[in-house]
């Protein structure tokens, strides 16, 4: 809620560097009180959330270190000698010598492929018994998983 009255900022950065109250015209908390106020608990808002600072300052920490994220569009059987390239990067070795060994190598010094994780069933139809007592979960689902192999 933007207050209309001027020299009053939305956002707390704003107001950093200039006062927005005359410090001649303040009245005390007794003096408020005695006129009526009553006083009450406010928050100020911010341009950024705690995640968003929080990142800032992990992206902050990266830059001094050296490492700064960046994202590429490449093709899908490209990916694992990126990845493997980046990780190498990151350890600390030259880049024209992990370059001259991915390249004499090719894909048998990436990284091996995380394992998928298994599908969840289809939902269970009601001509398929099977299926809803798996979908329902518990010992009987487990029980049946393990006897189907699924």
């Amino acid at each position: 809620m933007a207050d209309n009255t001027p020299n009053t900022p939305d956002f707390l950065e704003d107001a950093t560097g200039r006062s927005v109250i005359d410090a001649d015209k303040v009245l005390t908390e007794d003096d408020l009180l005695a006129g009526g106020l009553t006083p009450v608990r406010a928050f100020v808002r911010t341009r950024a959330g705690k995640a968003a600072t929080r990142q800032q300052r992990h992206r902050e920490k990266l830059e001094n270190e050296g490492v700064k994220q960046v994202n590429i569009l490449a093709p899908a059987e490209a990916h694992p000698i990126i990845k493997a390239l980046a990780e190498r990067l990151r350890q600390g070795e030259d880049v024209q010598a992990v370059l001259r060994d991915l390249a004499r190598d090719g894909a048998t010094t990436a990284p091996e492929a995380k394992p998928q994780p298994r599908p969840k069933p289809k939902p269970a139809t009601e001509a398929d018994p099977v299926a809803e007592v798996i979908e329902r979960g518990g010992w009987r689902a487990w029980l049946l998983r393990w006897l189907l192999g699924r």
